[in-house]
């Protein structure tokens, strides 16, 4: 028998050839459960080579179609033993254990009424051990992959049609837990089977109910964890002070060097010549004034006027000139990576020259995703930072300032995947610093200097508030629903 069935609302033609079930050898009848999902997969490999080689359009959009349904939910559903599909029959026929859910579930129903609730009438049924393993497994692995799959469906039907998708969601919170909670607590409430315990089994299902609830409702620890960098803190940073041509350097790369130390100096006649056509601009001001001085008492006021504004002037081309002259803002070590390449060349207000290495480091930059940016805002309670080359030592630290704002820029290719850490990157992006999501970024102070590694990686874990279960379960379904629906 052949037709076509809808699954997560989409048409799917199936086979039933269950009258192989008459031949004698099992390897036999294997082979016809498999046959459909081979020829799946072999569908699923020629549609792939097919995309491959395909250009844009129809073809290659039927091609990765056919990928999907023929191979990736082949293997999810008709591949999978948790699901009773080919795959369960033929795991029931190779190891000789038909109708394995059902009787795993009496087993385990088995179990409860016998072990919790003490109903000694209630005959197990004779087993080996290795059929008592394979049912004690079984069952609670079918229970949880079958829910995730249908929850998946879920999201996935929501992200095109929401109100169907939440349809499926619920009807798969009701079959896979309101459902089972209801015949149980039937069978506790009204069972023959364990009428000479009902107090018992009564008390113990309540008190169960009782403290899962409780628990759910009782506040436990919680964390979050963030990866960050050894950073340099910004005095540590040479930059121009103002527009020029690097001239040279006046302290040698490499030497120790103290606070307001001169380091190099630029060059900018255009801003020189600035500064002294204004100086004799307020010459001239001050020659007026006292050419006029006896004069015209409100021409006076403006010729005065004239020469404060002169001089504000004059102060302001005269400190963009000092600037010039770069100097260290903090004690070190000083370095300039692009020393050789630095004569010469026009470098910005603000363009980096080299820096000053301190002893020790001091400063974090931690890289936040967006689903904990709440929780680090309003109840952070302690930092620990364990640095890449000691992960065994744990250094206590705090919050020093925050980036105003979220962006998609790493501030170090070394948190993004392409350079080892744990936060996705876009696949074209050469350097490894635009990020797929939103990340927030904050500076933590370490309050014990460490070895002075910048730019190595360190794993950062963040004590939050405790909060009950409910609480942090229900923070991340409300995420997983605003970052999959986009509402």
């Amino acid at each position: 028998e052949f037709g076509v069935m809808l699954v997560a609302l989409y048409p799917m033609p199936y086979v039933d050839a269950s009258a192989s079930s008459a031949f004698p050898s099992k390897w036999r009848r294997l082979h016809v459960a498999a046959a459909g999902m081979l020829f799946e997969f072999a569908l699923a490999a020629v549609a792939f080579y097919v995309w491959v080689a395909a250009e844009d359009g129809l073809v290659k959009t039927i091609a990765f179609n056919v990928i999907v349904v023929a191979g990736v939910s082949t293997l999810i559903v008709n591949g999978n033993p948790l699901l009773r599909y080919d795959a369960y029959y033929m795991l029931c026929d190779a190891i000789e254990m038909p109708n394995l859910g059902q009787r795993s579930n009496r087993f385990w129903g088995a179990l409860i009424q016998r072990r919790v609730f003490g109903a000694r009438g209630v005959r197990p049924e004779r087993l080996t051990f290795r059929e008592r393993v394979v049912f004690l497994c079984y069952a609670p692995l079918a229970w949880v992959y079958r829910t995730l799959v249908v929850l998946g469906i879920a999201l996935f039907v929501a992200q095109q049609y929401l109100l169907p998708g939440v349809a499926i969601a619920l009807w798969s919170v009701w079959l896979s837990v309101v459902v089972p909670a209801f015949k149980a607590l039937r069978t506790v409430f009204t069972g023959e089977q364990l009428a000479d315990v009902r107090r018992r089994a009564v008390v113990t299902t309540l008190a169960v109910f009782g403290a899962v609830g409780a628990l759910a409702f009782v506040p436990i620890p919680l964390h979050t964890s963030a990866e960050g960098v050894v950073w340099l803190p910004e005095n540590a940073v040479v930059r121009a002070g103002a527009p020029g041509f690097f001239s040279a350097f006046v302290a040698p790369v490499g030497a120790a060097v103290t606070p307001g130390a001169p380091l190099a100096r630029l060059d900018n006649p255009g801003l020189v010549g600035e500064r002294d056509v204004q100086r004799r601009r307020l010459a001239e001001a001050e020659a007026r004034i006292a050419a006029d001085a006896f004069g015209d008492q409100a021409k006076l006021v403006l010729l005065r006027k004239e020469r404060e504004d002169a001089l504000v002037a004059l102060a302001r081309l005269q400190e963009r000139v000092d600037r010039l002259g770069v100097a260290a803002a903090a004690p070190g070590l000083f370095i300039a990576p692009e020393a050789a390449d630095l004569p010469g060349r026009f470098l910005a207000e603000g363009s980096v020259l080299g820096h000053v290495l301190p002893d020790a480091a001091s400063t974090v930059r931690m890289v936040v995703v967006q689903d904990n940016i709440e929780l680090v805002r309003t109840s952070l309670r302690k930092v620990e930072v364990r640095l890449l080359d000691a992960p065994g030592h744990s250094l206590a630290a705090r919050i020093a300032r925050e980036v105003p704002a979220a962006s998609r820029e790493l501030p170090s290719a070394a948190l993004g995947t392409s350079g080892g850490g744990s936060l996705p990157v876009e696949p074209g992006d050469d350097k490894g610093l635009t990020t797929l999501s939103r990340i927030f970024q904050f500076d933590l102070e370490l309050e014990t200097p460490a070895p002075p590694l910048f730019g190595l990686r360190a794993a950062i874990k963040l004590t939050h508030a405790p909060e009950s279960v409910f609480s942090q379960a229900g923070r991340r379904l409300r995420q997983l629903f605003l970052s999959r629906f986009t509402v």
